[in-house]
């Protein structure tokens, strides 16, 4: 594990780096990024993935509505993540552009799907780290009557869909290759 804006390996040791989800993260993306093409042979490959612009998951939004009025959201770091850059997949493109590769591709594809029941729509909206620490925050009882509430508000609902895209990064130091920059979405 290390730091992304300060990497403990030798300059041009890789072909392939990957990043999953975690480019939104990086406190300092120009220098994060510059240590990707340090650490990137010539015509070394970026791959790397982030979340697209369209998000559609009501039983989520409900049960992040109902977490707030019973814990607090974490503070971020002041920079610390910037989704809407990485989200836009021109955006994220010139991003990479500016920091020196010398091809990249931005594909976007679109995701959907509908869950088994509330429960398991519960399961998943509480099941990432933010939510898994402001659960954490309440008493044994009070994450029992926020469960049900938003199990009940969930079904309620009725609406068990969900949609996303996600936006998949090819990026090349060097002039040795290139990348076909193909984008669709489905």
């Amino acid at each position: 594990v290390a730091e992304a804006e300060r990497l403990p390996f030798d300059t041009a040791a890789f072909t392939l780096v990957t990043c999953s989800l975690a480019l939104s993260h990086f406190p300092e993306p120009e220098a994060a990024l510059a240590e990707v093409i340090r650490v990137l042979a010539p015509g070394g490959l970026l791959a790397a993935c982030s979340w697209g612009a369209e998000w559609s998951n009501p039983a989520n939004d409900i049960a992040d509505q109902l977490l707030d009025k019973v814990a607090a959201r974490d503070p971020f770091p002041r920079g610390a993540v910037n989704e809407p850059t990485w989200r836009d997949a021109d955006g994220s493109a010139a991003v990479l552009r500016t920091a020196g590769f010398t091809a990249v591709s931005v594909r976007t594809e679109a995701f959907a799907g509908t869950y088994r029941d509330a429960d398991d729509a519960l399961a998943w909206a509480i099941g990432w780290p933010g939510p898994v620490r402001r659960l954490g925050r309440l008493d044994s009882e009070a994450r029992q009557r926020y469960r049900r509430k938003a199990r009940v508000a969930i079904e309620a609902a009725g609406d068990l869909s969900w949609r996303f895209t996600a936006n998949y990064h090819l990026a090349v130091t060097g002039a040795a290759a290139e990348v076909e920059p193909r984008r669709s979405t489905t």
